[in-house]
């Protein structure tokens, strides 16, 4: 199970494993299993991966899962703060949250273009977990729904809530707008290939 102890002893060292094995104290190396170091080695570049736009949405998924297996809450927590884009896609999920707030089974969908508030639901739920996973294929297709005369304002016009509609729209559309410059500015740094991904993450030159 990975720690924070154990990240920070493996971050004090740079990954170099080489280093822990020749001035590491005997402490810090019992800590370690078989197989922890190259587990948190393998997790700094997924992440450095998921950052610079270059891993699949299974990758993703995989990612999270294998997070999710192999460390306690806390140094789970730790890793997904540095995914760069994770808190704005939990904001994305909490806006989709309070759509669904407003659906009941008298919802009117037919505008919206869904047969019934029940099969919305399942389009809408499926899409806030794919979300919360960090998925930009659904960013995409969620600012889609958010553009006038699609998914979401038809919903809210046909429903009486237009105002909270517009809110939402707003406070979608700016966080929509950071990541996507946050997108650019770090994909301006991919020439720099011989850079290590340690060197990024650690903010070394």
């Amino acid at each position: 199970m990975i720690t924070i102890d154990k990240i920070k002893i493996f971050d004090s060292y740079r990954g170099d494993i080489d280093g822990l094995a020749r001035v590491g104290h005997d402490f810090e190396k019992k800590l370690f299993n078989n197989n922890d170091w190259s587990l948190i080695d393998g997790f700094y570049q997924d992440i450095e991966l998921i950052n610079r736009r270059l891993a699949a949405q299974t990758y993703i998924d995989q990612t999270f899962a294998k997070l999710k297996d192999n460390c306690n809450d806390e140094s789970f927590d730790w890793f997904i703060g540095k995914i760069e884009h994770y808190n704005d896609f939990q904001k994305v999920a909490e806006i989709l949250k309070q759509i669904r707030a407003f659906i009941s089974k008298d919802t009117d969908t037919v505008w919206a273009g869904f047969d019934n508030a029940d099969k919305f639901l399942d389009e809408l739920n499926q899409d806030i977990e794919k979300i919360e996973k960090c998925n930009f294929q659904t960013l995409k297709k969620v600012h889609v729904e958010f553009l006038p005369t699609c998914t979401y304002q038809e919903l809210s016009m046909s429903n009486g809530w237009s105002d909270k509609y517009i809110m939402l729209s707003t406070d979608f559309d700016k966080i929509y707008e950071r990541m996507t410059e946050r997108k650019t500015a770090h994909n301006s740094t991919l020439p720099k290939a011989g850079r290590k991904w340690w060197q990024k993450l650690f903010g070394s030159e």
